[in-house]
């Protein structure tokens, strides 16, 4: 037995408890993607939910947008160049920015980014992405007001200055609040973008890139700002629209056309850009007369195009060529055609020439996709070269190229009055 000893009894031996690394703080920035191309982030979201939840008149909640654009609007490089280095090289527009937009938050107004990001791919493993996002969550948090935030990846409905942000911020705001029904208090909403069709003036400024985002704000009806004149109480600069406005589109003075069969047999040879209304003119006015339609796009190629009016007319119908056929080349094969199929009378020629020019097609080509009418189904965008291509190529019609007749089709708008509101905003 032991002596007794007035010594502590040995330490257990300790058990080595390990250091785990301090949680981080749960992020107030959450995001989400939408129909794949659309990046969309709430910072703080329930007072985001607050801002929502006003009195309520006849089951309405109205709320008021401060709506921004982001780079050369809220942000500028630091670095001074056009496109930032990496994720650190940015900084406010002005040192009044976080104020401005904290004032107007308290005030009762939503901030809302609308961001056009083309190229940005939702990967973790693309680096673009990865320092947008850090860059992003840096700035949120130095704003530190609650807000939504759209950023539109690629050339499609959500790209400004089509309103498919838009109406997306619409929709998550009515998820978000228990009214019955929410809107936007139209008077004191704004937006204030960089891409407002400013031209170059004397004093050595250059011009704006764009006017998208003026024209952005035009169809959401919101009041436009530049950041100069928002931050800066600059005065207001005038701008400038190229290329087609479809505010400004008349209707030519209309004489209802008809297409008539003038002969039994015949080759009806459309000419015209994409996106001038010939193939909306076939099914209106030769489908019923049974005219088969002969289209590049189906065929994919001119000889199978060729191939296949030959048979027909071999059958002895009557084909209409509903291609762009721009040049006097690519005519004189579908002249050549009728020369030398057999048939109890020769063969004639009429071409329907579309004048619409390329602007308002390009036009014509972003609503079809974006806006088809009802009961249409939506048409793929035709990339720019399309138009361009034409442009080059394109050569008028004359009847001396060997055409029984020519006749020449305007461009009319016609449809419901919300189909006409469609196509009255900016798409391009």
């Amino acid at each position: 037995m032991l002596p007794e000893s007035d010594a502590s009894p040995p330490n257990k031996k300790a058990r080595v408890s390990k250091t785990l690394p301090a949680e981080k703080p749960k992020s107030d920035l959450s995001w989400q993607i939408v129909q794949e191309t659309l990046l969309t982030a709430r910072y703080k979201s329930a007072d985001i939910y607050s801002k929502l939840s006003p009195d309520l008149i006849d089951g309405e909640s109205k709320i008021k947008l401060a709506a921004f654009d982001l780079d050369g609007t809220l942000i500028r490089t630091k670095s001074g160049t056009r496109f930032p280095r990496d994720e650190t090289d940015w900084t406010f527009f002005d040192r009044s920015v976080s104020s401005k937009l904290r004032d107007l938050s308290n005030a009762g107004h939503l901030i809302v980014i609308f961001s056009n990001q083309a190229g940005l791919k939702f990967s973790d493993s693309a680096k673009r992405y990865s320092q947008w996002k850090l860059k992003l969550s840096a700035i949120t948090a130095a704003l530190d007001v609650p807000l939504l935030l759209y950023a539109a990846s690629a050339h499609d409905n959500f790209r400004k200055p089509r309103l498919g942000m838009f109406v997306q911020c619409l929709k998550d705001l009515k998820s978000l609040s228990e009214a019955q029904s929410l809107s936007i208090q139209y008077d004191g909403s704004f937006f204030v973008g960089d891409a407002a069709g400013r031209p170059s003036n004397v004093t050595g400024e250059k011009r704006d890139f764009s006017a998208s985002d003026r024209k952005f704000a035009i169809n959401a009806q919101l009041e436009f700002h530049s950041p100069e004149e928002y931050f800066l109480s600059h005065p207001r600069k005038t701008f400038e629209f190229t290329g087609f406005d479809p505010v400004k589109f008349q209707n030519p003075e209309r004489s209802d056309h008809l297409f008539l069969r003038l002969h039994t047999q015949e080759i009806v040879l459309f000419v015209g850009s994409p996106a001038s209304g010939k193939s909306s003119y076939y099914k209106t006015f030769l489908q019923p007369l049974d005219y088969v339609r002969i289209n590049q796009d189906t065929l994919k190629t001119r000889q199978k195009c060729i191939a296949r009016a030959r048979v027909e007319l071999m059958e002895g119908k009557s084909v209409c060529v509903d291609n762009t056929n721009a040049s006097v080349e690519s005519r004189a094969h579908w002249l050549q055609l009728a020369a030398d199929v057999k048939a109890p009378e020769k063969i004639p020629v009429r071409v329907v020439h579309f004048t619409a020019d390329v602007e308002l097609c390009e036009h014509n080509n972003a609503v079809r996709a974006f806006a088809p009418r009802n009961g249409e189904e939506s048409r793929e965008l035709l990339p720019a070269v399309a138009f361009s291509s034409f442009k080059g190529r394109y050569e008028p019609p004359r009847v001396e190229e060997g055409f029984m007749k020519l006749e020449q089709v305007e461009f009319i708008l016609t449809g419901s009055p919300d189909e006409e509101q469609a196509w009255r905003q900016y798409w391009t």
